[in-house]
């Protein structure tokens, strides 16, 4: 069983990396061409924006609700009638985001000003904001549908393919970036340049559903049961991701009051602690959750509890080791990667301060992601609906108390107190239920961890010590010394828990 679960894990892990590297490319183009300043932060906060209303309206619909909905039509339906819910629900969300991208566009001026008031004394970033958000609405429609196929390919258990369509997207955007600067690029066009590489990943991802021969075109027909459910999802998924995003858009409140360069300080170290969640905590929850709800489908328990207790430790073994790397490599990373010729050290250290809080973190995140997703295979929305509601009044408490002494890492450190938070409001929740998260022997498994970690600490905490200044070395040798660091730490870590899990096999402990 162990060796089926791992297998999917493992191919869509290495494309993860393979995408997230390149995603991260672009940033660093980004900041290689225009540094960080008014432009970048304008971009920042409608990215940020952009991300809040596809999670609302793409992110809960499609993963968590779309996404169940379809395995089961797919199990109990013949496949001319799963064609034609598809392309019932594509037409009916086709539709929507039309609607919504157009009102976006209409109302871009007020979209900024409410989200972000403290720009009314920063006119040039309000004002490229503005520019750049009314751009960014027409790739939320392209966006949907590429959310939207890369479902089907879920369900149908297609992950790499999945996975790779995002490699297509990041591909085209950095050469078209790329080509672009030849010509005097503008950031204003960088949106233009979204939508195209949106395109080709749309088509891509075309390819890949004529191969397991899926063919439909969106329509509506407001008399089909599809239309009625489609709608119920996306009510469903409003009410309660509205809720979950009222937290960035009150970060983005408290951000605009701050000094410029603090959204893209807060959103580079965000994307830098998001690369180990997303290769691995991603990776594994999106395996995770079929495999899950099938065996929910199914009634076998026994398996249901083996796949949720194995995703549990692999996911808490492996994100330990990445929030610990995180930390004490947090200087190095920021230094090699956003060290160039628009950015000084007074940015190099705001990004550095909160990426070590935001590292914290990455252990909670990947465990709430495989939490969240339990709860909604036992179908208990509005557990999660609650979560969010606590989430929204705890979290800008907090906030306000750190707003004032710790600025832009106050926001960062709140965040990762409710993630920890929820953990242990979720897993209450599910041993109410009767659903026992941990592991069997979990101390063991602790205690293993622990002695790794503290290991992998000292370890890195001595070879630091031996390189005395990243600033004076070339990127060259930063990248090597990091590689090597990388991967020595991952030696010394996996082979103190082997051998600790070989030690405790023998003494049967």
């Amino acid at each position: 069983m162990r060796l089926k679960f791992t297998k999917p894990l493992l191919n869509h892990t290495i494309i993860s990396i393979t995408s997230r590297i390149l995603g991260f490319f672009r940033e660093i183009t980004i900041v290689f061409l225009f540094g960080i300043g008014y432009q970048t932060d304008a971009l920042t906060i409608v990215l940020k924006l952009f991300n809040m209303f596809k999670y609302i309206f793409l992110e809960g619909i499609i993963s968590q609700m779309f996404l169940p909905l379809l395995i089961e039509y797919r199990k109990s339906e013949d496949r001319r009638k799963t064609i034609n819910f598809l392309s019932n629900a594509s037409g009916t969300f086709l539709f929507i985001f039309c609607i919504i991208a157009l009102t976006g566009i209409a109302l871009s001026n007020w979209i900024i000003y409410i989200f972000t008031p403290g720009l009314i004394d920063q006119k040039e970033t309000l004002r490229l904001a503005v520019t750049l958000m009314r751009g960014i609405f027409p790739y939320l429609i392209i966006n949907s549908l590429t959310t939207f196929i890369n479902v089907i390919l879920h369900a149908w258990k297609l992950f790499y393919q999945s996975s790779f369509s995002q490699i297509v997207f990041n591909t085209c955007l950095i050469i078209l970036l790329l080509m672009s600067n030849i010509f005097r690029f503008s950031i204003k066009l960088l949106t233009v340049l979204m939508i195209l590489s949106g395109i080709i990943q749309l088509y891509y991802q075309t390819l890949c559903l004529k191969r397991i021969q899926i063919f439909f075109v969106p329509k509506i027909n407001p008399k089909n049961p599809s239309f009625q459910k489609s709608l119920k999802i996306l009510y469903s998924s409003i009410s309660f991701s509205s809720i979950n995003q009222c937290n960035t858009i009150l970060n983005n409140v408290f951000l605009s009051f701050l000094p410029v360069g603090s959204f893209s300080w807060l959103y580079y170290s965000e994307k830098i602690s998001n690369i180990p969640i997303g290769i691995f905590g991603v990776s594994l929850n999106t395996v995770l959750f079929p495999k899950l709800l099938k065996n929910i489908l199914d009634k076998s328990i026994v398996k249901f509890y083996r796949i949720l207790h194995y995703g549990v430790e692999l996911s808490f073994l492996i994100s330990v080791f990445l929030s610990i790397l995180t930390i004490f490599l947090s200087y190095p990373l920021v230094i090699t990667i956003f060290q160039y010729r628009k950015l000084d050290m007074y940015h190099i250290d705001m990004i550095q301060n909160s990426l070590k809080i935001n590292a914290c973190g990455i252990v909670s995140y990947s465990l709430l992601r495989i939490l969240i997703s339990t709860i909604h295979v036992i179908k208990d929305v509005r557990t999660h609906f609650r979560m969010s509601f606590i989430n929204l009044i705890l979290s800008q408490i907090i906030n306000v108390l750190l707003f004032d002494s710790l600025k832009h890492i106050g926001i960062s450190l709140s965040n990762v107190l409710i993630s920890w938070f929820d953990i242990f409001f979720l897993s209450h929740i599910l041993y109410k239920k009767g659903i026992y998260i941990l592991p069997k022997f979990w101390r063991r498994i602790v205690l293993k961890i622990f002695v790794s970690s503290i290991s992998t600490i000292l370890f890195l905490h001595y070879m630091l010590k031996m390189i005395s200044d990243w600033q004076e070395l070339n990127i060259f040798f930063r990248i090597l010394y990091l590689i090597m660091l990388i991967l020595a730490s991952f030696l010394n870590y996996s082979s103190i828990f082997l051998l600790l899990n070989k030690l405790f096999r023998e003494i049967k402990l």
